[in-house]
């Protein structure tokens, strides 16, 4: 039994949408919509559909939609800063994605993602602050504390230069002994003027 026979709009768009058929999958929705606006997920699977297709805005206009109707709904922030993203929006990206951890704050991918977008924005102090959080969640993640500490590297003082050693030298532990590790700890040293420690990085590195 079907509630209403305008719910085969629905379920056929469901099943395009399955399919990656997207442009008929947004039509059926579309339909759908028109004629019954109680099924909130309709707006969430539309903006995915147009994400697919390589068309942010009309996703966006979806998702307005969609965290009106589900605002503590963490996933409908997570397909708007994709959208974001392919906008090259990165401040709205950083935004959405904000979002989401007040929703979750236990969302590891998504302080990755802030963390690299302050990054890629040479806002390194943020990135550091988003990177502290994702090792907070993830303690033993050694490429996040090789990516904290290329922040820090990049701050370049004293005290940032001597706390991105302490990153990679946890990184090392962790597992990370490969060429940029020892590369980065290199130039540390040597801002330091720490010479041993330059010749020590230079040898790993050769070996």
């Amino acid at each position: 039994e079907v509630p209403s026979w305008d719910f085969a709009y629905y379920y056929k768009g469901v099943a395009e949408f399955n399919t990656n058929d997207h442009a008929a999958a947004i039509k059926d929705f579309a339909t759908f919509t028109s004629k019954i606006d109680t099924v909130n997920s309709v707006y969430l699977m539309m903006a995915k559909s147009y994400n697919a297709l390589s068309q942010p805005q009309d996703a966006l206009n979806s998702l307005a939609i969609y965290t009106q109707k589900e605002p503590n709904d963490k996933n409908g922030y997570s397909e708007m800063a994709n959208s974001y993203l392919a906008l090259k929006d990165y401040a709205s990206y950083v935004n959405a994605l904000n979002k989401v951890v007040s929703i979750d704050a236990t969302d590891v991918a998504a302080y990755k993602n802030i963390a690299s977008a302050y990054a890629m924005q040479k806002d390194f102090e943020n990135a550091i602050k988003a990177y502290d959080k994702v090792i907070e969640l993830d303690a033993n993640n050694a490429e996040m504390y090789f990516n904290r500490a290329t922040c820090k590297v990049s701050l370049k003082t004293a005290e940032s230069i001597a706390a991105a050693l302490e990153d990679l030298n946890k990184a090392e532990s962790l597992g990370k002994a490969d060429l940029k590790l020892y590369n980065y700890k290199y130039n540390c040293h040597s801002m330091l003027k720490n010479n041993a420690g330059a010749i020590e990085a230079c040898t790993k590195m050769l070996e």
